[in-house]
């Protein structure tokens, strides 16, 4: 059968179902389930008790739907439209494996703190025990555990983490299935799972936005490039800072045009 042939299939199934299910529709759309209603209108549905797991709703707009009693990845909403009464089903995590992947941590020193239990959703589908991961991923048990219970740790080993289980997906293939569900990994890391934290040193660790980081990597370019602190290649010269030192160094450079809400923590 012909991916044309394939991709209609699907959309004749969606468009002659009598289903109102989100996931039944996604899964026989044709489409990727994971990506399917990421921008979607969704606004005033009835979605109560159903199982959205595996979904994700980026960009897309839910308000005034009802969500009683559903089952969703934790962070499968925190990048859509809410009415104020689906704040529960959003939380400060904003972070998916590809920010944390793509993270200059060469820049900015920062840390990273798990959504509690998260981590152990990802070790439930591979189903290896921490000693092998912990070999594979060359970070120790004792981070992994710090990690699991949703403590903050260092940022190497939250990459490490994370680019373990990516390289799960990527080498995958569909006879590693019985141990390894692809489709199920891929989606929960693609969800916002973790947060930058910053400080530890004499005080406590506070979440920095991920939006907020973007904005203080643009200004340590710029104070960089006013320093002339870069390379001829245009690194930085081995050196970072935090991100309680980049805010301090703003009363030097106050004609920076900083974004609206980035100069806290």
């Amino acid at each position: 059968m012909s991916k044309r042939s394939i991709y209609l299939d699907g959309v004749m199934t969606t468009l002659l179902s009598d289903s109102h299910d989100l996931r039944f529709l996604a899964e026989h759309s044709g489409f990727d389930p994971l990506t399917f209603y990421q921008g979607a209108d969704l606004t005033s549905l009835d979605l109560r008790g159903q199982d959205l797991q595996g979904l994700n709703f980026d960009s897309a707009d839910i308000r005034f739907s009802q969500l009683n009693d559903i089952k969703f990845d934790r962070g499968a909403f925190n990048r859509s439209s809410i009415s104020s009464d689906q704040a529960w089903a959003v939380d400060h995590y904003d972070l998916s494996a590809s920010d944390i992947l793509n993270h200059d941590s060469s820049s900015i020193f920062v840390f990273v703190q798990f959504r509690k239990g998260f981590v152990d959703k990802l070790f439930e589908i591979i189903a290896i025990p921490y000693s092998q991961f912990s070999g594979q991923a060359d970070v120790s048990t004792v981070a992994i555990r710090k990690a699991r219970k949703g403590s903050t740790v260092a940022f190497q080993t939250a990459h490490s983490i994370i680019k373990r289980f990516s390289d799960i997906v990527s080498e995958s293939s569909p006879s590693d299935l019985p141990f390894y569900d692809v489709p199920r990994l891929r989606g929960l890391l693609t969800q916002p799972m973790a947060v930058f934290m910053s400080g530890g040193i004499n005080g406590e660790f506070r979440p920095v936005a991920l939006g907020k980081m973007k904005s203080l990597l643009g200004f340590k370019r710029y104070i960089d490039e006013q320093r002339n602190f870069t390379s001829s290649e245009g690194d930085s010269k081995w050196y970072r800072e935090t991100p309680e030192g980049l805010l301090w160094f703003r009363q030097y450079y106050k004609d920076y045009d900083w974004p609206d809400g980035a100069n806290d923590i």
